[in-house]
């Protein structure tokens, strides 16, 4: 072969590779999956890492430095479940930014909040999440999120230039004709949820592993509280809902005490609110308000804003613990597990001794119809219809 058709071809490849990226960066950039243009509209409300992949996150949060914001909640999947960003916006008039993700570890949550403070002072106010799960079994060593990624070639290279973002195009793109179509109706009515009332989380009692991880954890909480504290920010600490028969399954099981001094170690850092314990939003029916045990949907959003934004007490739901109530609420707290677990002997018995595999547990798991808003939760209906216009 020549040397001039050899500098043809390589031309020629040359040429298509240049139109076979801008094609790539001018797809994801326009169908924009993460929605990155949205973060930078004036008027977006809410910003959102949940539907990210870990390795996108810093590149997101880099992208909403322009977005002003009153609010950060902070948390794991349980919080992203319960606290619908949403509604607390429609709610309160707040604009929050939701910083929770599924399993990210305490380290990275401190890690995470303290660079968005960087890109954003105009924060006020910090919901903290705390969940059972994420203090008792997942440490800090257990990395998830990817570094920060604060170059600019970086940062678009990824937000751009990559085949998993295109994957992520074409999804959006058949969802967006699907949509767009004569089922559109049909689509929104069967928007679904994964439940499952099998699935038990397993803590070996007062183990040293345990105990270590909650240790960490609680060093790990202590060190955002400082954080907060340092910048004189409002902080609002939580313990997310768990449904009735988890707290069944560690009395039958006589684990209860590893809970008990979860509390106890929280109080020792700050008061915070609890919502894990038997009331009567915990023991209703599970299939239509819960997604598992510690996975609760969103049924009770505007009580639970009243008690955080606006101090109304609601001992129905939640109830503030600090270093002078912790042991007298701790002993109400079991009588209510030990009332309901002789009230719904069976139903306990049955998920108590359902001892499954996870492969068999995963079997038990079903899809179900998302349940509609109650008619009685004082929501502003023209501010979601209004925030729904603009997705």
């Amino acid at each position: 072969m020549q040397i001039k058709d050899k500098k043809i071809i390589n031309l020629c490849f040359i040429i298509v590779f240049i139109l076979a990226s801008l094609l790539l960066v001018s797809i994801n950039y326009y169908v924009d999956p993460y929605g990155y243009r949205y973060v930078n509209r004036k008027n977006s409300i809410n910003l959102s890492i949940n539907s990210l992949s870990s390795g996108m996150i810093y590149t997101y949060i880099n992208k909403t430095k322009d977005v002003k914001v009153d609010s950060v909640l902070l948390g794991s999947s349980p919080v992203i479940s319960f606290f619908d960003i949403t509604y607390f916006s429609c709610y309160t008039g707040h604009k929050i930014a939701s910083l929770a993700f599924p399993h990210m570890t305490l380290s990275e949550t401190y890690d995470l909040l303290k660079y968005f403070l960087e890109l954003h002072p105009e924060v006020k106010t910090v919901f903290v999440s705390i969940d059972v799960t994420t203090y008792l079994t997942n440490c800090s060593s257990d990395k998830l999120l990817s570094n920060k990624p604060r170059n600019f070639v970086r940062d678009f290279v990824k937000s751009y230039y990559s085949l998993d973002v295109l994957k992520l195009s074409i999804i959006k793109i058949k969802e967006l004709l699907y949509q767009n179509n004569e089922k559109k109706d049909e689509y929104a009515e069967n928007m679904r949820y994964n439940f499952n009332k099998k699935r038990k989380y397993f803590y070996p009692g007062m183990t040293a592993e345990n105990l270590g991880c909650l240790k960490e954890n609680i060093n790990q909480l202590s060190k955002i509280k400082k954080l907060l504290d340092i910048k004189k920010l409002d902080a609002i600490y939580f313990l997310t809902p768990c449904h009735s028969l988890y707290f069944g399954n560690l009395y039958r099981i006589k684990q209860l005490e590893i809970l008990e001094v979860l509390k106890k170690e929280l109080v020792n850092v700050t008061p915070f609110y609890d919502m894990a314990f038997v009331n009567k939003y915990t023991s209703e029916p599970f299939e239509y308000l819960w997604a598992d045990v510690t996975h609760s949907l969103s049924f009770v959003n505007s009580k639970v804003y009243d008690v955080f934004v606006y101090n109304q007490n609601d001992p129905e739901i939640v109830v503030l613990v600090n270093s002078e109530n912790i042991e007298k609420i701790l002993q109400q707290q079991k009588i209510l597990i030990e009332e309901y677990v002789n009230k719904n002997s069976v139903f306990v018995n049955d998920y108590v001794n359902s001892n499954l595999s996870p492969i068999e547990v995963e079997a038990y798991s079903e899809f179900k119809s998302a349940p509609k808003l109650p008619d009685d939760i004082p929501l502003n209906r023209m501010c979601i219809a209004k925030y729904k216009g603009r997705l």
